[in-house]
């Protein structure tokens, strides 16, 4: 009996540890963000945004209404990798309703990433006004990055990916290409931002030496940025953002080139920020969140969430060492075999997944976190 009784443990703990599906058919998904009201919203490339209304009924999360809505800016371009992307609420919302939305824009020719700004009204989003336009102009579909992030100090952070054909201008400070930008919330450059003032620099840019960051995350504990970008063949990243600061792509990575060639010989550089974790091989880092003390990242090559304790505030580490440890980090959700596209930790303490593709879901898996 007593063995019985084990075995019964184990299954309900095994069943209890499953994701589930909250809402299903979601086509391109890609930002993925909570109103102050509860409510998530989900964006899909081709410009629509999903409303999602949540209740919890025993502990399990239920959808009570879910609401597509078009977006759509005049100059939105589905192309590749592009489309409408993030999606964060204005600091104010509760009095403003705004939205800000970062999505491509432009033509196959000659596109940007940009960034505009809607009054959500009645499930309707009106009055979108463009506010921001990355320069110079790329061709193709491809590293567009989009993630934004509001800092306490309620500037917006925008990464804006290398363009793929164009990585040398990651290292170019005349260029948005390849950096993390910082922006008022009507979409100009801060005063005190590291390279005003700077002849030939671009104002709006915070840090630079990226290849297609697509995660940001405000760490409160430790009062710092944390973001991750994709690697070629090898070497994606999480670094610690500093404003000014140079990280690397492409004269240093730890990655190769998708031909096998060297992108760089350098690993490190004594002007180049390391990085506190890289991937070799990709994992192809897609969103993260901060869930207690471990940092969830989402991953569409690995087809898994990554679970990584974060170091405390008194971390450091020997020079020339990476500044933290794969020890201890967990890969979940792999038997799935899902491309993760993002991840939200919500207000609640829930924790919501956002799966990739043209037929993807929004998953409770919160019971697999928890569980670990």
């Amino acid at each position: 009996m007593k063995y019985l009784l084990m075995l019964s443990w184990l299954v309900a703990g095994v069943a209890l540890a499953q994701p589930k599906a909250l809402v299903e058919g979601l086509v391109k998904p890609w930002g993925l963000t909570q109103l102050p009201d509860g409510r998530v919203l989900v964006t899909e490339r081709q410009g629509q945004l999903r409303i999602i209304s949540l209740q919890t009924e025993s502990g399990s999360l239920q959808v009570t209404q879910s609401t597509q809505v078009s977006v759509a800016p005049e100059d939105l371009l589905e192309l590749g990798q592009g489309g409408l992307l993030d999606v964060r609420p204005h600091p104010d919302f509760a009095n403003n309703q705004k939205l800000y939305f970062s999505y491509s824009c432009g033509s196959a020719e000659a596109n940007h990433t940009c960034l505009a700004a809607g009054v959500l009204t009645n499930n309707e989003i009106q009055n979108v006004q463009p506010l921001f336009r990355s320069q110079p102009a790329k061709t193709g579909g491809a590293h567009f990055a989009g993630r934004l992030l509001w800092l306490p100090d309620t500037t917006l952070l925008l990464t804006v990916g290398d363009g793929f054909d164009y990585r040398e201008q990651a290292q170019r400070l005349d260029s948005h290409l390849g950096k993390t930008l910082r922006l008022t919330d009507n979409g100009s450059a801060p005063a005190d931002n590291p390279l005003v003032g700077q002849a030939g620099a671009k104002a709006e840019i915070y840090t630079y030496g990226h290849r297609n960051s697509q995660g940001l995350v405000w760490n409160s504990t430790t009062n710092q940025i944390l973001s991750h970008e994709h690697g070629p063949r090898g070497g994606d990243e999480i670094n610690h953002l500093v404003a000014g600061n140079n990280y690397g792509w492409p004269i240093a990575t730890f990655g190769l080139d998708y031909t096998g060639a060297v992108v760089s010989p350098y690993q490190r550089l004594p002007q180049v920020t390391a990085p506190l974790l890289q991937w070799t091989p990709s994992i192809a880092p897609s969103a993260m969140a901060i869930y207690q003390d471990k940092l969830l990242v989402t991953a569409l090559a690995a087809r898994e969430l990554r679970m990584i304790q974060l170091p405390g505030a008194s971390h450091s580490a020997p020079p020339g060492k990476l500044s933290w440890s794969e020890q201890g980090e967990k890969k979940l959700l792999s038997e799935l075999n899902l491309r993760w596209r993002n991840i939200l930790v919500t207000q609640s303490g829930h924790v919501l997944a956002l799966s990739d593709g043209t037929d993807a879901s929004l998953y409770d898996i919160t019971a697999v976190i928890a569980a670990q």
